[in-house]
């Protein structure tokens, strides 16, 4: 153990010892944008202490998705760490440990998982079990508002130089399978594929999700596309779509209000 690591260690039990905290309240650090906005959402943001940079919450920074100051975490004296598990280091944990530290981590590949992990934070935050739940229960009534709809081939473009798209697993991918989405790029077995244009012609789609509205500009060479003749296509709100906590229900709400729209004109 390092002369760092043992002073760093010295200065967090004195920390602990003075801290005038509730015992009833959490110091947190969150390490993503969606675990901020969540808390937040769950009315616990005076409880964060330090954020991702990528947060801008206006309070500390102790790193960005490509590195984690443990330092820095350690001189805000958190209880907790809220981290997503794609991006956690390895050793996080055990350096956490090491101090006091409880490290949770939030798995989002799937729509359930989401679901279970805002409810298994809600009970970390110690909010109402209505707040808590109303996630997984505003996925389930939007899945039941159109689910034996019409469905409508519907490709998620993610970039456009190489050509990206929305595949088979993943949230986004579960998102567009609750709106009544067919996805011709549903077999392949990732969460976002690198494919031709070509096959983006042969796809048949009737609608174009876009994240960048400049791409749709590359559009016009694809006329034999319903979606181009058509002129159907949808830019999602980058925020709610892309960041998997409470915010995404809202994210998903407009992305089947966009759907039905062009299911209706067919």
């Amino acid at each position: 153990m390092t002369r760092l690591f043992i002073a760093l260690k010295t200065l967090f039990l004195l920390l602990t010892l003075t801290a005038s905290a509730k015992a009833s309240e959490l110091r947190l650090v969150t390490l993503t944008p969606a675990l901020t906005e969540s808390v937040q959402a769950f009315g616990r943001g005076d409880w964060i202490v330090g954020t991702d940079q990528a947060s801008d919450a206006g309070l500390a920074i102790v790193g960005d998705y490509q590195r984690i100051n443990v330092e820095a975490i350690l001189a805000l004296n958190p209880t907790h760490v809220l981290s997503w598990e794609d991006s956690t280091p390895p050793d996080l944990a055990e350096k956490l440990k090491a101090f006091g530290i409880s490290l949770w981590i939030s798995k989002t590949r799937t729509l359930d998982q989401i679901a279970d992990g805002m409810a298994e934070l809600g009970r970390l935050l110690n909010v109402p079990d209505d707040r808590a739940q109303s996630f997984a229960a505003d996925i389930q009534a939007l899945s039941s508002e159109y689910r034996g709809k019409r469905r409508l081939t519907t490709v998620w473009l993610l970039w456009d130089r190489p050509l990206m798209v929305v595949a088979g697993r993943g949230y986004q991918a579960d998102a567009l399978r609750l709106c009544g989405a067919d996805n011709p790029y549903e077999a392949l077995p990732m969460a976002a594929a690198t494919v031709s244009p070509e096959s983006l012609v042969e796809s048949g789609a009737e609608l174009l999700i876009a994240s960048d509205p400049a791409w749709l500009g590359d559009y016009s060479a694809w006329k034999n596309l319903t979606a181009v003749q058509q002129k159907q296509w949808f830019t999602p709100n980058s925020d709610t779509l892309s960041k998997p906590g409470m915010g995404l229900v809202s994210g998903i709400r407009s992305l089947c209000d966009a759907i039905d729209r062009v299911r209706t004109r067919l």
